[in-house]
């Protein structure tokens, strides 16, 4: 659950930071109030179909990664079509599906390589405590 949340402020703070740089470079209006919780709403249902699609095994690397970035790039455009962002163009938010999808996948790698460094770490505790206590290893 707290990967989850994490992975959730992770894009939504991504998508904010993008839409504001676009918005600045591009001199329309500013993020509202009700434009961060729509984005907060677009990531969180990111997040949970990413998460439930992860249940069901794609074997193929291509067609696994070709769905994944299908479906944030879909979430992203229906939230354009439902929340009115029609002042934004198309191309916007499939680059901002690709932005997401590459940012996703270097936290999951970071993630992935902090938990090999606490499993290396538990095993090295667990070493060197058989080491100490051998058999016969006298007073």
């Amino acid at each position: 659950m707290k990967k989850i949340i994490v992975n959730i402020l992770y894009v939504t703070g991504a998508l904010l930071v993008i839409f504001a740089v676009y918005l600045k470079i591009t001199g329309k209006e500013t993020i509202s109030v009700n434009n961060i919780f729509e984005i907060l709403g677009a990531s969180i249902l990111i997040n949970v179909g990413i998460t439930l699609r992860l249940k069901i095994e794609i074997r193929n690397f291509i067609l696994e990664n070709i769905v994944n970035l299908s479906y944030i790039i879909v979430v992203l455009l229906a939230f354009r079509a439902v929340f009115k962002w029609n002042n934004l163009p198309v191309w916007f938010f499939i680059l901002l599906g690709f932005i997401i999808y590459i940012l996703s996948i270097i936290l999951l790698y970071y993630q992935a390589f902090k938990k090999k460094e606490e499993i290396n770490e538990l095993l090295k505790k667990r070493r060197e405590k058989n080491n100490g206590a051998q058999p016969g290893g006298g007073v």
